[in-house]
């Protein structure tokens, strides 16, 4: 009511806080523009990041500079008692098949600390 929206206390804002305490001092690679305004990056080998600012989705396999494994998406859920509560993204020898479509958020995002211990869920 006094102009405030607190964005802080959203679920995605606060997991890219996260996100960032995770991968300080890590610096950008893999930078890959895959198509107008569909781009991923790496933060060293702590954080993957991949967003879609464009009217098409975006269906890529990147690189990923993560551990091979399932990784929470922080962006669409968070990592609960060991479980992801939204998407996953799955790392296969440095590389991640990912899918965003034109009608969602736009990013995803991930790091070492979002890795699911019991994972339920469709990689």
């Amino acid at each position: 009511t006094n102009g405030w929206v607190c964005e802080h206390r959203w679920p995605a804002i606060a997991n890219m806080i996260k996100f960032r305490a995770v991968t300080v001092g890590q610096g950008v690679k893999s930078f890959t523009n895959i198509a107008k305004n569909q781009i991923s990056f790496c933060r060293g080998t702590k954080g993957f990041l991949a967003i879609n600012n464009s009217d098409r989705d975006l269906n890529a396999t990147v690189n990923a500079c993560l551990p091979d494994g399932v990784y929470c998406d922080v962006i669409s859920g968070n990592l609960v008692n060991g479980v992801c509560t939204g998407k996953t993204i799955t790392v296969s020898g440095g590389k991640a098949a990912i899918e965003i479509s034109r009608f969602s958020d736009g990013i995803l995002a991930t790091h070492v600390e979002a890795k699911p211990s019991l994972c339920t869920c469709n990689a």
